[in-house]
């Protein structure tokens, strides 16, 4: 007798406002910009926990979607929350397009959605909106500290901020496995030399090296 597939558990779905941001699919021309879309669900993801009095799936949980054609209501019994975040982004020299769309989990139907046609340099102008108009949508109020913690800049530099991506896809993809350090310098050294001194980057491992680029950066040592 075949074995049963089994059903996935359901997590509760608490009555307090509620979300999972899923990442971002890739709609650039090459679809080579899988760790920029994925960087931007994850700084959206990032911010909305900084709000008080919203529960934000993590990210491990979520991102165990990805290129899944999976229905926003299960999505939403399996993560016990009441709204998802969807999106894609279109990356094309330094030309941006990105949509995002706000679900309600119980019934499939859109809260809220909107596209953006933005040059790069305005990425974290977008990523700030999506976190302020989903917080609108939800109707949270917000505090001056929570506007504030959802408005963080990591770097002005936005080659840099590539390089970060970049670099936290690998530690994500990887974790503590040492990868290849010659394809670790290609992607991280650059951005090492615009945040760290000379003497730091030598001698270290290339999760390190990608490691140390996305903790100097989100601390603003640029």
């Amino acid at each position: 007798m075949p074995a049963l597939a089994s059903e996935p558990v359901l997590a509760p779905i608490s009555d307090a406002p509620s979300i999972a941001v899923l990442p971002f699919i890739d709609m650039s021309p090459d679809r080579d910009q899988d760790y920029f879309c994925e960087g931007m669900a994850e700084e959206i993801l990032n911010a909305l926990t900084r709000i008080d009095g919203l529960r934000v799936a993590a990210r491990t949980s979520s991102f165990q979607f990805k290129g899944r054609a999976a229905d926003v209501r299960k999505v939403g019994q399996e993560l016990g929350v009441r709204t998802v975040l969807e999106g894609s982004v279109r990356k094309a020299g330094s030309q941006l397009r990105v949509t995002a769309q706000l679900i309600n989990s119980g019934d499939g139907y859109h809260l809220w959605s909107e596209r953006y046609d933005r040059g790069l340099e305005d990425v974290f102008t977008i990523q700030d909106d999506i976190a302020a108009r989903i917080t609108e949508a939800l109707k949270l109020r917000l505090t001056p500290q929570d506007l504030n913690a959802i408005q963080v800049k990591p770097t002005g530099d936005i080659q840099a901020y590539d390089y970060y991506l970049r670099g936290r896809q690998l530690v994500n993809q990887f974790g503590k496995l040492q990868f290849d350090v010659g394809f670790a310098n290609l992607l991280c050294v650059p951005s090492l030399k615009r945040v760290l001194p000379h003497s730091s980057s030598r001698r270290i491992s290339g999760v390190q090296r990608a490691q140390m680029t996305s903790d100097a950066i989100a601390t603003g040592q640029n």
